[in-house]
């Protein structure tokens, strides 16, 4: 009796040590089947968020095509506007030569008249000397043809007053004839002086618009440099540029989960302004449910996310 109640105990201890090893069995299975669906949804969220950060890659790509796309755009057109105005500068330039020449040309005339001017009063000297010389041969001659010398002193006298009226008329004529001519002379050096004036101004502001133009491609160039190094975690966010990243960063937001936390009065305080805090806050609810997923589910796999 004693031997056959021990080996029933027996069958039972046996029967429980595989019952328990059973459902062991099947508790090892059902961790096994929850790891793997956890480990295919986590591979599945995974690939959707490369696919997201692809196609994220591909609209900056697109974004920055588009804006050397406008600069080309904009310097073909300043290209056009300053051929134009170039043209319009040669145009004031051979007006220039124009007025020059004839400001030249002028100026010949002018001189050629003064030279005219100066061998009259020439000749007119010459012809007082030759009549006192007369008069004086008229003087030295005796006192039995006084009268008929002093008649011919007295037509003598006549004519000179006679030439004198002449020669002035003819002066006043030549004055008169002579000072439209001085007008136009001083116009046409006060045009001259306008233009010379213009000319001036706009080389200068040409000058001015082409260094505008050099610090403008500079500025567009630095930008898209700056664009192309960035590896920070806050590349994907179109309200956070290489500054404001490292702004971030320096102040102990080294994750979207934190700044998902900070509010617009911690963004301010920082430095940032009230726009662009709101901005970033909003942006970033858009990484927050990988990085929480990741951080607590999947701690090991933290290193496959894509920065």
């Amino acid at each position: 009796m004693v031997q056959e109640k021990s080996g029933q105990n027996i069958e039972r201890l046996e029967l429980r040590k595989k019952g328990t090893a059973g459902l062991q069995h099947k508790k090892r299975k059902e961790k096994k089947a929850k790891r793997q669906a956890k480990e295919k949804e986590h591979i599945a969220k995974r690939l959707a968020k490369e696919h997201e950060e692809k196609l994220r890659l591909e609209r900056l790509e697109l974004r920055k095509k588009e804006k050397v796309e406008l600069l080309h755009k904009k310097r073909k057109e300043k290209q056009a506007r300053q051929d134009a105005k170039e043209r319009e500068w040669e145009e004031a330039r051979r007006a220039k030569a124009d007025l020059k020449s004839k400001q030249h040309i002028l100026a010949l005339k002018e001189l050629e008249w003064r030279t005219k001017e100066k061998e009259e009063k020439k000749q007119k000297k010459l012809e007082q000397k030759n009549e006192k010389k007369r008069l004086s041969e008229l003087d030295s001659v005796g006192t039995a043809k006084e009268t008929g010398l002093g008649d011919k002193r007295k037509k003598a006298e006549e004519q000179k007053q006679m030439n004198d009226v002449v020669r002035i008329a003819a002066e006043t004529k030549e004055r008169r004839k002579l000072k439209p001519f001085e007008r136009k002379m001083e116009k046409e050096r006060e045009k001259t002086e306008k233009e010379e004036r213009k000319l001036k101004a706009i080389e200068e502001k040409k000058t001015r618009k082409k260094m505008d133009l050099h610090l403008e491609e500079e500025i567009v160039k630095e930008k898209l440099s700056g664009q192309v190094e960035r590896v920070d975690i806050f590349v994907g966010f179109d309200s956070i540029d290489q500054e404001t990243a490292d702004l971030l960063l320096k102040c102990g937001y080294t994750s979207i989960e934190k700044l998902r936390e900070a509010s617009v009065k911690d963004l301010m305080k920082i430095g940032l302004k009230k726009k662009i805090a709101q901005m970033i806050l909003a942006e970033s609810g858009e990484f927050v449910e990988w990085e929480v997923y990741d951080a607590d589910e999947y701690p090991e796999r933290k290193s496959d996310t894509p920065l």
